[in-house]
C-alpha cells in the first residue's frame, strides 16, 4: 500500500517567509530537492540573523471533510459551501451551476466538477469535491481544525449527511528567533 501523501508546512513571520511543501504525491527528485534546498535557505537565513522568524511547523494533520447525499435532486435545488450557492439545472449549466444529469449519481458527479472548476475564491482556494453513488464529499484542501469551520448546506431533495467534521492540527511545533 502506498503511503498517504504528507504535507510538511512551514508559516514565517516576515514577507516571502511562508513556504508549503508536498511531500510524496508523485514529486520527482528533483522537485523534492528544491523543496528541501529552499527549506534550507529559509532556515539558514533566520539563523545567521539576515531574517527573523517566527515559525509553526505542522506535520500530519488531517482534513476537515463533510457530505452530502442527494435524494431526488431537482431543478434550482442549491448547495452552498462557506456562502457560495450552486445550483443544480436540467441542462445548460454556466458558472457556479451545474446539469442534473439522469440520476442522483449523475448530479453528484456533475457537482463535484462544477464546485472543483469554480472560479470563486472562498470555494476554489479552500476545498475541493468528489462523488462516489449519490454522495458529494467536500473536503478542506488546508490539513487543520480550521477545515472545521467550513459551512455545507442544501436546499432540498438531499441532506447533509456528515457534517463538515474531523480536521485535525496534528504535530505542531512553534520556533521563534530574532523577534
Amino acid at each position: 500500500m502506498a503511503s498517504p501523501i504528507q504535507t510538511f508546512k512551514i508559516y514565517g513571520k516576515t514577507a516571502g517567509g511562508s513556504l508549503t511543501i508536498p511531500l510524496g504525491a508523485g514529486l520527482t527528485n528533483v522537485a523534492i530537492a528544491n523543496a528541501f534546498r529552499r527549506i534550507g535557505d529559509f532556515f539558514q537565513s533566520i539563523g545567521i540573523g539576515t531574517r527573523s522568524g517566527n515559525i509553526v511547523c505542522q506535520a500530519n494533520g488531517v482534513a476537515a471533510a463533510g457530505v452530502i447525499t442527494f435524494s431526488s435532486i431537482a431543478n434550482n435545488d442549491t448547495i452552498t459551501i462557506n456562502g457560495t450557492v450552486f445550483t443544480a439545472k436540467t441542462s445548460g449549466a454556466t458558472g457556479n451551476q451545474f446539469n442534473l444529469g439522469a440520476s442522483d449519481t449523475a448530479a453528484a458527479a456533475n457537482a463535484a466538477v462544477a464546485i472543483n472548476a469554480s472560479a470563486t475564491a472562498i470555494v476554489s482556494n479552500v476545498v475541493f469535491a468528489s462523488s462516489s453513488g449519490a454522495l458529494l464529499t467536500i473536503t478542506a484542501k488546508e490539513q487543520g481544525s480550521i477545515g472545521n469551520l467550513m459551512t455545507l448546506a442544501i436546499s432540498a431533495h438531499g441532506s447533509v449527511s456528515t457534517a463538515v467534521a474531523g480536521g485535525t492540527d496534528g504535530t505542531v511545533t512553534a520556533l521563534a528567533k530574532g523577534i
